[in-house]
């Protein structure tokens, strides 16, 4: 179960860094360059990251 902590932590801290990456591109970089990233963005927070509502208040 220690190896597979490992894991979540490094993948975790990927994420973490490729978000950090993304946060500094700007409209200034190029639109095109924008949009991209924010898609990654998206793609992480919705996908990777698996952000799940705790459904305690579910009855």
């Amino acid at each position: 179960m220690e190896e597979q902590t490992v894991e979540q932590n490094i993948k975790q801290q990927t994420i973490e860094q490729k978000i950090a990456d993304l946060k500094n591109i700007t409209k200034n970089d190029s639109d095109q360059a924008y949009s991209e990233a924010q898609f990654e963005l998206a793609k992480i927070y919705f996908l990777d990251k698996k952000i799940v509502k705790p459904q305690s208040n579910i009855y």
